[in-house]
C-alpha cells in the first residue's frame, strides 16, 4: 500500500525565529525609507527658529546614519548587500568628494561640514533606497503610494492654507508674509511656494501614469482625486518655473510614449478624458469670478487668479530682480 504524505513547500513555510530576527534589518530599511518618502515633504518644527528645512536635514542626517548602520549590521550578518553603479549614483559621489575636498578651503568650516554631512546622507539613502526597492519590483509600486499620499497631502494643505488667507481662516494662523501677495503663506510643509510646487511638479507624472495602468477602479479614483488636488494646488502657487518644467516634462513623456497612444487609449481612455476634464474645471474655478474661488476679484481686471496675480507687485518686480540676482 502505498502511502502519500503532505509535505511543506519551503517556498512558503513558515520563517524560523533566526530567519526572522535576520530579516529584521531589512525590514526596518524599507519602513525607515517608505517613511522619509512620506514624512520628508510634511515635515517641520513649528518651535524651532527654521521651521521647515532645518528639521529636514536633521531628520535626514539621522535617517542616513541608522540607514548605514542597518546596511552595515546585514553586510555582516552574510547577507548580500548591493551597490548600484550607474550613473546618478556616481555623479552623487563625486559631488561628495568634492565638497569633501574643499572642505578645508571653506571660509565657513562649520557649514562647509554641514553640507557634506547633508550629502553623505543623501547619498546612503539613496542607495538603501535603490538597495531595498530593486529586490522587488512591487516595492518601487508601494513607494509610489506613499508618494502620492504625501502629495495629496501636501497640496490640501496648501489649498486650505489659501482659502484661510482669503477667507479669514485659521490655516495661516503663526505664518509671517514676507513675499507680499498670497503665496508667502501657502507654504505647506516646505517653507516656500516654489518649494511646494517644484515637490508637487515632481510628483505629477508619475502618479498620472500609475492612475492610467492601474488596474483597481478605487485606487484610480484615489489618484484622480490626488491629481486633481495636485493640479489646483500648482494653480494656487503660481510657480511660473516649475509649471513650465512640468508641461516640458510632460511633451517629453507624450514624445516617448506617442508610439503606444493607441493602445493606452483603448486601455484608459475613459480616464484620460475624467482627468482631462476635472482639470479643465479646475481651471475654471480658479480662473473665473464665482463664490467658490478664493481669488475672485471685484475690479475690471482679469478675473480669478490671473487677476490677481499679474497685479501682485511680486509678479510686476520679479523679472528686474531676477535680473540682477542671475547677472550680478
Amino acid at each position: 500500500m502505498m502511502t502519500l504524505r503532505k509535505t511543506r513547500n519551503p517556498r512558503t513555510s513558515a520563517l524560523s525565529m533566526p530567519q526572522r530576527l535576520s530579516s529584521l534589518p531589512s525590514l526596518l530599511q524599507g519602513l525607515l525609507v517608505l517613511v522619509a518618502l512620506f514624512a520628508a515633504p510634511l515635515l517641520f518644527e513649528p518651535w524651532t527658529y527654521e521651521q521647515y528645512l532645518l528639521p529636514k536635514y536633521t531628520a535626514a542626517a539621522g535617517l542616513g546614519i541608522l540607514l548605514a548602520l542597518l546596511l552595515w549590521t546585514r553586510a555582516c550578518a552574510g547577507q548580500l548587500v548591493r551597490l548600484p553603479l550607474h550613473a546618478v549614483n556616481r555623479w552623487l559621489a563625486l559631488f561628495l568628494l568634492w565638497n569633501l575636498v574643499l572642505w578645508p578651503l571653506a571660509q565657513s568650516p562649520s557649514l562647509a561640514a554641514d553640507r557634506v554631512l547633508w550629502l553623505a546622507a543623501v547619498l546612503v539613502i539613496s542607495w538603501a533606497w535603490q538597495e531595498w526597492a530593486g529586490q522587488r519590483p512591487r516595492r518601487i509600486l508601494l513607494a509610489a503610494w506613499c508618494l502620492a499620499a504625501s502629495a495629496g497631502a501636501t497640496a490640501l494643505w496648501a489649498l486650505w492654507q489659501d482659502a484661510s488667507i482669503h477667507w479669514g481662516w485659521a490655516g495661516t494662523a503663526g505664518l509671517l508674509n514676507r513675499l507680499g501677495d498670497w503665496r508667502g503663506v501657502v507654504v505647506a510643509g516646505l517653507g516656500n511656494s516654489d518649494y511646494t510646487a517644484m515637490f508637487l511638479a515632481i510628483a505629477y507624472l508619475p502618479l498620472l501614469l500609475l492612475m492610467l495602468f492601474t488596474r483597481s477602479r478605487i485606487q484610480a479614483a484615489a489618484l484622480l482625486l490626488t491629481l486633481w488636488l495636485t493640479a489646483a494646488a500648482l494653480i494656487v502657487t503660481w510657480s511660473v518655473g516649475n509649471n513650465g518644467a512640468l508641461i516640458l516634462g510632460a511633451l517629453v513623456l507624450a514624445t516617448c510614449i506617442r508610439k503606444h497612444f493607441g493602445h493606452l487609449w483603448h486601455k484608459a481612455g475613459r480616464r484620460i478624458l475624467i482627468w482631462t476634464a476635472g482639470c479643465l474645471l479646475i481651471i475654471a474655478w480658479l480662473s473665473t469670478n464665482n463664490p467658490l474661488n478664493p481669488h475672485q476679484r471685484a475690479d475690471d481686471g482679469l478675473p480669478g487668479i490671473f487677476g490677481e496675480a499679474f497685479a501682485s507687485e511680486r509678479w510686476i518686480a520679479g523679472g528686474p530682480t531676477r535680473g540682477v540676482i542671475w547677472f550680478n
